[in-house]
């Protein structure tokens, strides 16, 4: 492990092990290394895993254009290690290097895209999922809309409840933009004024109408009310944040 001293070398130590590294940070980074046992064989890893890469690649002729412009390009930024290092790899093997590393950064972020919409994906599902339980909650007989008691502008909405069954629908307009590290948490409350959780929602980006499912190990009537609080990610045993509405059963 490196010592606390080694941190601000640590970061060239790639940019050295490839000859990369400015003039006024070389000198500083070689007089390091030269006292400091543990940034020594760092840098030799750097080494290993750079010239090993270098070498896998069979030599290409690059074209014309390219040739000039790395020439033009490397001649007026010589410094340090750079040169032996452009002495020992043809420029074809350089050329192969860069377009190797492009296509990892580009695999990494299509994957991060892919990450991305499979997250919407889901997403999309649990709405779809929540609001055909919504037309299925006025398909029972005795199915009663509640009217909700907001406690932030604007926040407007209902409830599909059936007492004698286990779970309930809001239907939420205009919920207020929650932080990164926050849901909207749904409790049900008891008629001894116990908040018993209920599940727990984020609504999409952009939506400004939300549905979300009221679960219950007992049916609704055994229950004077549905409220929903903002919590931490995660969730809480016990509602700790701002109530943003109460739905009287």
């Amino acid at each position: 492990m490196l010592r606390e001293n080694c941190k601000p070398f640590q970061e060239n130590l790639p940019a050295y092990s490839l000859g990369a590294l400015d003039a006024d940070e070389l000198a500083a980074l070689e007089s390091h290394i030269a006292t400091c046992e543990d940034c020594k064989a760092e840098l030799a890893e750097y080494r290993t895993i750079s010239y090993g890469l270098l070498q896998a690649l069979p030599p290409q002729a690059p074209s014309a254009r390219v040739r000039r412009y790395l020439t033009n390009r490397f001649a007026s930024k010589r410094t340090g290690k750079l040169v032996p290092l452009f002495q020992r790899f043809s420029l074809g093997q350089l050329v192969n290097a860069f377009v190797m590393l492009m296509l990892i950064v580009s695999n990494v972020f299509a994957a991060m895209q892919i990450g991305d919409l499979r997250q919407e994906q889901t997403a999309l599902a649990e709405r779809l999922s929540t609001e055909q339980a919504a037309i299925g909650m006025l398909a029972f007989p005795n199915t009663q809309i509640h009217m909700i008691d907001p406690d932030v502008q604007d926040l407007t909405g209902s409830a599909l409840v059936n007492i004698d069954r286990p779970m309930a629908v809001l239907l939420l307009w205009n919920l207020p933009d929650l932080d990164p590290s926050r849901i909207y948490q749904i409790w049900l409350i008891d008629p001894s004024g116990k908040p018993i959780g209920a599940g727990w929602f984020v609504p999409a980006n952009g939506q400004k109408y939300t549905t979300a499912l009221v679960q219950s190990s007992a049916p609704l009537g055994d229950f004077i009310a549905i409220g929903v609080t903002i919590e931490p990610l995660g969730g809480s045993d016990r509602p700790t944040g701002e109530r943003l509405l109460l739905v009287e059963l």
